[in-house]
């Protein structure tokens, strides 16, 4: 039986877009292009005219082709056929440049919401073929040439909310089964924008807070309006709460704990109204206690009573013994 030697295939990707990243089901969604080049000796191209020729898409079964695996895809979007196009060049070697759309689970941590960034992993790797354990050579290697690169991207289109990188990519040889096989680890950086929290929480909350404090410089008297100003200070930012709890899928962000500060502080400016409310009542602008001076006013009066009606009564006693 005749060996015959194995030739390597490099990989390249073109990323065309990053069109989807939710966060809240951690995945976003990856449209890329793969290019693959390999030589296959068992192709006789003495026949073409041109230097090039693309195999027509029913005969592309019949051809040997590499076979890939995108690991944390968890689901392959539907695009319309054909995604596929096969060429052959009179040296024997086979391009091919397919066009593949995934959704990519990345877990996500929101803790420093919306100041946050994630750095998801993406592996491309092979199963067909093993990569020697002497030397950790494989048939299946990547471009790394200036020329042509590993992986370009596009970023002509990007997700509003997030500013997108990528990260260092790397040629690996992983152990598998006691078998060493070659992949390339993709780095994806996610960094939100923090321009629309900015306009939508964090300026419309501290004004909120701000409102709250010019209760300060009303009378105290004035209870209508500075229990007006509180509970609608209170509600507002309750509101914000609420509302940026639901965007941030159950978990407490940095902005959560924001909005919490804020809270406290619209609370304890309802609660020191209350509390001078209450002590105007008893204390006059020079500190003075207002019951006891009042209590005062009123024992004196009473006394004074009691001795005129004393001295009434005796002046009548005496007119009677005379």
């Amino acid at each position: 039986m005749q060996t015959i030697a194995a030739h390597p295939v490099y990989v390249g990707l073109e990323i065309i877009d990053v069109n989807t990243i939710n966060d809240a089901e951690n995945y976003f969604s990856l449209q890329l292009y793969l290019f693959e080049v390999w030589k296959d000796s068992r192709i006789n191209t003495s026949l073409l005219e041109d230097t090039s020729i693309s195999v027509p898409q029913e005969y592309t079964s019949c051809l040997w082709t590499p076979s890939l695996v995108f690991d944390g895809s968890t689901q392959k979007e539907t695009i319309l056929q054909p995604n596929s196009v096969i060429k052959i060049q009179k040296n024997n070697i086979l391009i091919r440049k397919s066009r593949h759309s995934f959704k990519v689970s990345c877990h996500m941590n929101l803790q420093n919401y919306p100041m946050d960034r994630h750095i998801c992993h993406y592996n491309i790797r092979t199963c067909s073929f093993r990569a020697h354990r002497k030397n950790n050579s494989s048939p299946i290697d990547f471009f790394d040439s200036h020329q042509n690169k590993s992986v370009i991207y596009k970023n002509e289109f990007t997700p509003s909310l997030f500013d997108i990188k990528i990260g260092n990519y790397d040629r690996n040889i992983i152990k598998w089964f006691n078998e060493n096989y070659t992949v390339l680890d993709l780095e994806f950086i996610f960094e939100r924008t923090i321009t629309a929290n900015v306009l939508t929480v964090y300026i419309p909350s501290s004004l909120v807070v701000t409102l709250s404090w010019i209760q300060f410089w009303f009378d105290v008297e004035a209870v209508p309006g500075r229990m007006s100003l509180g509970i609608m200070s209170t509600l507002t930012i309750m509101t914000q709460i609420l509302t940026n709890y639901e965007k941030a899928a159950n978990h407490v962000t940095a902005v959560d704990i924001w909005l919490l500060v804020c809270l406290i502080m619209v609370f304890l400016a309802l609660m020191e109204y209350a509390f001078a409310y209450t002590i105007s009542h008893y204390y006059d602008i020079d500190g003075n206690l207002k019951a006891k001076n009042s209590f005062k006013k009123n024992m004196s009066l009473i006394l004074r009573e009691f001795r005129s009606n004393k001295l009434k009564s005796n002046l009548s006693q005496k007119a009677v013994e005379e």
